[in-house]
């Protein structure tokens, strides 16, 4: 197995045990203790505020100094009942079990008759469990007439959670045949006039967690400051006043997260649950399903990260997935909703650790299995120092793979000195054909290789177009054949010429693996410029050898046949001789022709100052003695303003005496050619363009598409007409091409064929003054 397949495979492992993990501990509260110290730390940062409509009146140590030991009588509750319901109460929840008969009967008809006046006030009802006759639990009521003068019971029992910490309470409960409401529902309903069910709804026997607040956020007073009537009247209007015991000594004490888990009152509890009701900002439990997604999110985060990031990486999304989660818990409390975190914080510190050791214990086992057998392979890694101190066993394979890299990087340096000193381009790509090596060679001739540059995007560069596709081609069969395939390019290499006119040969051959395994390739270019010009040199000489100079040799031969069989001897010592003189000058003309193009091509450009219009009026000068046997004439229109250019004065007279020949030839007897100078701005330059017009039958449009390539004729050749120079043209292309112009040739509307040359200007200041 390699190491990335073991690596995924324990991956997946850790991934199904830590995803299993999650589950069954969100699904068994396995870690609840956990989650409620979270729960209980999370509180402190609750900001909730007391609505100001609950009063809590203590039964505090004052009260008892005052009234005398626990429990008091009866009667001693008449009082604060009547101050508080005079002074305009909305709801008075008395929280003192009476389900004793302990009191008078005078005592009792007090409280009673105090309660009757009120009118508002509910007392408790304690449940005890479990109930006769097959009830959850048995209600203990207030004795009468208690039970029948309060306004309404509600029960005052308190659920602890597993820590013995009261965080939630029910709102109801219900003993099999009824609801029994909470106190303060009961209180609630007083106020609001609305009924229990209307107050909690459906699902009352839920348990609801309490956002507690601290007992100092109440408005609070003593039980003996409002029996003397201390306290003022409007103090008490419209509140909801809670009656119970505060004194330690009393026993009704419980613990809340409010206060880290030490002892709060009873009252207190029933005032946040009040405070809670009245604010409808009870704390839910998030749905299973939804914990477990929430819980599993942050750890398929770490997973996708523990595959894909380096350690330090991994170390640090740790760590903030920790805090992220624990962030994401304290946050949605404050929006009444409770997320327990800590199984997600589990799996986040269990998972890191894990795959921690499972990765080193991989690597560990792969390294010491490659290193093997880079010993016993051909090349092989000097053996470990015996002398070093002793190790463990990955730091011994740390110093083993440390040398077998140093060995590598050594053969490495090897391979690229190597490629580095070959005379010729060499490109290495990897097997997708991106180039990941190549000497300095193949940058001078393809430019600089940029990172994840494509070999067939680095020679689209260099070659010729009408090249490039013949070699995609080729490479894209020799790149993509496999090791033992019998298929291969039509042949062992591919010629191309580049856009520098340099001929280079390119062959590719595959880099193979020890599991014979395509690794990438190797392209290597062979600079042949110099034998495909000789070739073509050759081929040139041999078209003209058996082209255009034979031509007018065989036509001079043929002459002199003639002229023997001639009988008039004004025939053959005029007619003939001026036909062999003819045929002589295009020898000579071609002979000139080709010299000089070999000249130009050998040749360094030597530029001079030429005045244009002077050169071509000397190139049409130099034709009078054709033009004027036929009576053709020859104008120059000079509108150039005296432009100069920057030329080799022998190349371009010929190239213009050239045109010239050409409209003469093609001319016929009596007609005009004309040549028109002027000055044109082609891309913000100033060009020189010479226009030479004639009047002759124009270019064949068969040839004009080819018209300056080699051995091209020009106009429509009848029987009658002239034959084609063949080399002339191309020889004028050429030349203007060497002196940076360009050269154009079509044919007119009103007939004749039109030559237009573009040269470049030379500005004033550039002009050498003699």
């Amino acid at each position: 197995m390699t190491l990335r397949a073991r690596l995924i495979l324990e991956w997946l492992v850790i991934a199904l045990f830590a995803t299993a993990m999650v589950v069954a501990l969100q699904y068994y509260r396995s870690v609840e203790r956990m989650d409620l110290l979270i729960y209980d730390f999370a509180m402190e940062w609750q900001g909730t505020e007391p609505s100001g409509d609950i009063i809590i009146v203590k039964i505090d140590e004052d009260s008892l100094q005052e009234f005398g030991g626990w429990p008091w009588t009866r009667d001693t509750y008449v009082p604060v009942l009547d101050n508080v319901s005079k002074a305009g109460a909305a709801a008075i929840a008395l929280d003192v079990l009476f389900t004793e008969d302990t009191g008078t009967t005078e005592q009792n008809q007090a409280l009673a008759d105090a309660l009757s006046r009120n009118a508002r006030t509910i007392l408790p009802l304690q449940l005890q469990g479990p109930g006769l006759n097959g009830r959850l639990f048995d209600q203990l009521q207030p004795v009468e007439p208690l039970a029948s003068a309060a306004s309404a019971l509600g029960h005052v029992n308190l659920d602890a959670d597993s820590d013995t910490v009261i965080r939630r309470l029910n709102l109801c409960v219900n003993d099999g045949t009824e609801n029994i409401p909470y106190l303060i529902v009961e209180t609630l309903a007083r106020k609001t006039g609305k009924t229990a069910r209307e107050l909690t709804g459906d699902d009352c026997e839920k348990p609801r967690a309490l956002p507690f607040i601290p007992q100092s956020a109440f408005q609070t007073t003593s039980f003996a400051q409002v029996a003397n009537g201390q306290i003022p009247p409007d103090f008490f209007k419209n509140k909801m006043v809670l009656i119970g015991a505060t004194a330690a000594g009393l026993g009704d004490q419980h613990r809340t997260p409010a206060v880290n888990g030490a002892l709060a009152p009873g009252i207190v509890v029933m005032a946040n649950a009040l405070e809670a009701l009245i604010q409808q900002n009870f704390i839910t439990d998030m749905p299973l399903a939804n914990t477990i997604i929430l819980s599993l999110i942050p750890l398929w985060i770490l997973l996708i990260i523990l595959w894909r990031a380096r350690p330090r990486t991994v170390i640090i999304v740790a760590i903030a997935l920790l805090f992220i989660i624990i962030f994401t818990s304290i946050a949605l409390l404050q929006l009444q909703i409770w997320f327990p975190p800590t199984a997600a914080l589990l799996s986040i510190a269990l998972v890191y650790p894990l795959w921690g050791w499972r990765r080193l214990q991989a690597t560990s086992d792969y390294m010491g299995r490659e290193l093997n057998r880079m010993d016993a392979g051909a090349v092989p890694v000097p053996p470990i120092d015996n002398r070093r101190a002793p190790a463990d066993i990955v730091t011994e394979q740390a110093e083993r793979l440390s040398m077998a890299i140093s060995k590598l990087r050594d053969m490495r340096r090897f391979v690229t000195d190597t490629l580095e000193h070959l005379p010729d381009p060499m490109l290495v790509t990897d097997q997708e054909g991106i180039v990941v090596m190549g000497n300095h060679v193949a940058e001078e001739m393809l430019g600089v290789i940029e990172e994840n540059m494509g070999v067939k995007d680095l020679l689209a560069g260099v070659a010729r177009k009408q090249d490039f596709a013949t070699l995609t081609q080729y490479l894209a069969i020799a790149m993509n054949m496999e090791p033992d395939s019998e298929a291969a390019p039509d042949a062992e290499y591919c010629i191309f010429k580049s856009r520098n006119e340099r001929h280079f040969a390119v062959r590719c051959a595959p880099i193979l693996s020890d599991q014979d395994e395509i690794l990438g390739h190797i392209l290597y270019f062979a600079d042949i410029t110099t034998i495909r010009l000789a070739n073509q040199q050759r081929e040139e000489v041999l078209k003209l050898l058996s082209h255009d100079m034979r031509s007018p040799q065989a036509a001079i031969l043929a002459l002199i046949d003639r002229s023997e069989r001639e009988k008039d001897p004004l025939t053959r010592s005029s007619d003939i001789a001026e036909r062999i003189r003819k045929q002589a000058r295009r020898t000579l003309s071609l002979a000139d022709n080709f010299v000089d193009m070999a000249r130009m091509k050998a040749q360094k450009f030597e530029p001079e100052d030429i005045l244009f219009a002077d050169l071509v009026a000397e190139a049409g000068e130099a034709l009078w003695p054709q033009s004027s046997a036929r009576s053709i004439t020859i104008t120059i229109n000079d509108d150039s303003e005296t432009a100069f250019i920057a030329g080799e004065r022998s190349s371009l007279s010929r190239a213009f005496i050239n045109l010239f020949d050409n409209a003469v030839k093609y001319s016929p007897d009596g007609s005009n050619i004309t040549a028109t100078i002027d000055q044109i701005e082609l891309d913000r330059e100033r060009i020189i363009r010479c226009t030479i017009d004639d009047e002759g039958n124009g270019i064949n449009k068969n040839i004009l598409p080819r018209l300056f390539g080699e051995f091209a004729s020009t106009h429509d050749q009848a029987d009658h007409g002239p034959s084609g120079v063949g080399l002339g043209l191309h020889y004028v292309k050429t030349v203007i091409e060497r002196h940076a112009g360009e050269i154009h040739a079509k044919n007119r509307k009103e007939g004749g064929a039109r030559f237009v040359t573009l040269l470049p200007a030379l500005d004033d200041e550039d002009i050498a003054l003699d």
